[in-house]
């Protein structure tokens, strides 16, 4: 009896986890001039823009800066409540303010212009909404209908709405304009509930809602999919209903005392979709996650006890930018919310805790055959059990009392052979027994620069490994060129390392004794990543060529390549601090080189190729990101960790992994939204 009751203790409480999230909040206390907040906006730029009642507010990620009529630098903007807003191009952001002016703001010129006062189309217009339709003419929404105009805001045409007849006093706003997959566009009313609009005909109409919707009910918000069948109207009593366009028939859903698969609320404000499956709903009390395959409701309230919920359950504005962040407008602030699953768990030294990292500086990290994750760190070796979390150390023993070995940067393994670059301390060798386990006893034999021996290993800062079909084990340093050591002499005490060194010919020699990154194709060529370019060596011809990416500028971050790799298609993928490069070998046996992506901000440092035929890299800002290597677009930065450049990727192919979505979008944001 006891067990049963621990599993179903179990079972309900990770439901309740499931169904909990994080938000994070902005308010007062983190520099808006206010926390009612009615619209926001990330611009292409990266920016965030919120209209609030108290002026307009522009967010980096870090800082708020504010512009209203207590700014005397913006004399333009003669009022401070703002309810929405929009960008019309790439320099130019729209915004409406509560009195139903226009105004514009220029990045170029840093100011802004009241279009309703310069404008005479607008002049004297109580605007309420604006949107651009397919064929890019301009739609503002007014008291009476609406507004057609061009592009400059040239008048094409007034339509006004007949007043109702049964009750002259009923208002004829608009409040927000859908066009539907046929071209109609779908009206939501202060108090009219909803209106359709013919654009071809210039025609209202509203009947066929009849059997729908309440004559008298005020719609805030409208959404349709792309070519869908359907529109979601958001009403001020009614709860949400999703209507088809063609025969009129609907879906409820509402408010439901006692049952929490229901919304929170009657009263919508807001509608915003994640996908083509979730929805997101805001209301006057709180905010819900609408599955539309499976009808199920996820609500989140404001917890007074809990820092990581709801900011406000005021709901005024959802809106979902590129990277997927949910931005929630409320009248107690703004809460944010990552839609996308954490697909990173960050892993730190704890000291509080009995077992852990050795050091926060991790250069490399691999699987054993076992499963355990070992760690190369600056402090030395830990090894993560693979079913627990507990952390062993090692150091590896020093050869003499100034032996700097503690700085582990590589590891490679060889069969059961372990090798273990150092930074400054040489290499080191070790054999896996076949029954390890965390903890057990390692035996380690150390090799290093010896200046009195000529076969020695030629630096003590090593960098990167790689073995030939031979066997042949290849080692790249910092300042010593490439050593190699032959098949027959790895498992020997003493190692004749042969050295390959800069002799100022990079035609008949390595081209730098300083190479970072070194990679056998499936030709058995030899690349090597050197601070001078990439330089292919076949090894049995002992021909040598190089590559620069950037042949104009020798000395350009992009000829100072860091790592390189193969995918399926058998094209190299080359990374810099000036970006990413691809080589493509041509029916000629000649390689092509494409720079892919340049930027020498986010310079691109480590790679790998999972089991998908996905390229993932870390840059230079400690940014991860993702390309699909078949694809055309370079991803978007995945923003980890704001210190320290990510040193190493290495891609685990014995899971298959679970995430769908690879490809993004460069959208080169500049603020910081972690």
């Amino acid at each position: 009896m006891k067990k049963k009751f621990i599993i179903v203790l179990l079972v309900v409480f990770s439901g309740y986890l499931q169904s909990q999230i994080k938000f994070q909040n902005l308010t007062l206390k983190n520099g808006l001039p206010t926390n009612k907040i009615y619209y926001s906006l990330m611009d292409t730029r990266g920016f965030m823009w919120f209209a609030t009642d108290n002026g307009i507010c522009r967010y980096d990620g870090v800082r708020f800066k504010i512009f209203n009529s207590d700014n005397k630098s913006y004399p333009e903007l003669k009022e401070n409540i703002f309810n929405y807003v929009y960008q019309k191009s790439s320099d130019e952001l729209l915004f409406l303010s509560y009195e139903g002016r226009l105004y514009s703001y220029s990045y170029e010129k840093g100011k802004f212009t009241n279009l309703s006062e310069k404008n005479h189309s607008l002049e004297n217009k109580f605007l309420t909404n604006l949107y651009k339709d397919r064929n890019n003419f301009y739609w503002f929404s007014t008291e009476t209908g609406l507004l057609k105009t061009d592009e400059q805001f040239n008048l094409i045409g007034e339509y006004i709405i007949e007043k109702n007849k049964a009750d002259r006093r009923v208002s004829n706003r608009v409040m927000n304009i859908c066009e539907d997959k046929t071209g109609m566009f779908w009206l939501g009313m202060f108090s009219r509930s909803v209106m359709r609009f013919d654009p071809k005909t210039g025609s209202f109409s509203s009947g066929e809602l009849s059997n729908v919707l309440p004559p008298l009910l005020q719609v805030k918000s409208i959404l349709t999919y792309p070519n869908s069948d359907f529109v979601f109207i958001a009403t001020g009593g009614e709860g949400l209903l999703k209507i088809n366009i063609y025969n009129f028939t609907s879906e409820k859903w509402k408010f439901m005392p006692g049952n929490k698969n229901s919304l929170p609320s009657d009263r919508i404000t807001t509608l915003c979709a994640q996908n083509d499956s979730i929805l997101w709903v805001g209301t006057l009390e709180g905010l819900s996650q609408l599955n539309l395959n499976s009808k199920t409701i996820t609500n989140y309230f404001h917890d007074p006890q809990n820092p990581y919920s709801l900011v406000n359950n005021y709901i005024t504005n959802l809106q979902i930018g590129p990277q997927k962040i949910l931005w929630i407008s409320t009248f107690g602030g703004i809460s944010k919310h990552y839609t996308i699953p954490d697909r990173f768990t960050k892993v730190s030294q704890n000291n509080r805790l009995k077992s852990t990292l050795s050091s926060n500086i991790v250069n490399h990290c691999i699987k054993d055959k076992f499963g355990n994750l070992w760690i190369a760190t600056a402090k030395g070796i830990d090894v993560k059990e693979a079913n627990g979390s507990r952390y062993y150390h090692y150091d590896l023993p020093k050869s003499f009392k100034y032996h700097k070995n503690e700085e582990i940067v590589k590891f490679f393994v060889d069969d059961n052979t372990w090798w273990i670059g150092t930074w400054g301390g040489g290499l080191s060798r070790f054999k896996l027994p076949d029954n390890f386990k965390p903890g057990n006893t390692l035996h380690f034999q150390n090799f290093y620069y010896s200046a009195n021996d000529s076969k020695s290993l030629s630096s003590n800062f090593i960098r990167s490994f790689a073995k030939d079909r031979y066997g042949n084990l290849w080692i790249t340093t910092w300042n010593g060129g490439l050593n190699k050591i032959n098949s027959s002499d790895k498992n020997k005490e003493k190692i004749s390392f042969i050295r390959f060194t800069d002799t100022n010919n990079p035609s008949k020699s390595v081209a730098s004794n300083y190479i970072d990154g070194i990679f056998f194709d499936s030709d058995n060529l030899l690349w090597l990543c050197t601070s001078k370019g990439l330089q292919k060596v076949d090894i049995e011809k002992n021909h040598y060529e190089m590559f620069y990416p950037d042949s104009q500028n020798i000395g350009s971050k992009l000829n100072f390549i860091s790592c390189i790799t193969q995918d399926e298609e058998n094209n190299l993928w080359a990374s810099s601090p000036g970006g990413l490069i691809r080589l493509k070998k041509e029916d000629n046996a000649k390689y092509s080189v494409k720079i892919i992506y340049e930027n020498s901000y986010h310079g691109i440092y480590a790679m790998t190729i999972d089991n998908k035929g996905v390229l993932w890299f870390s840059t230079l800002f400690s940014e991860t990101g993702s390309r699909n290597v078949s694809g055309v677009s370079i991803s978007d930065w995945l923003k980890l960790y704001n210190r320290d450049h990510t040193l190493d990727l290495n891609h685990d192919r014995s899971k298959t992994g679970q995430d769908q979505e690879h490809d993004y979008e460069n959208k080169n944001v500049t603020c910081d939204w972690g």
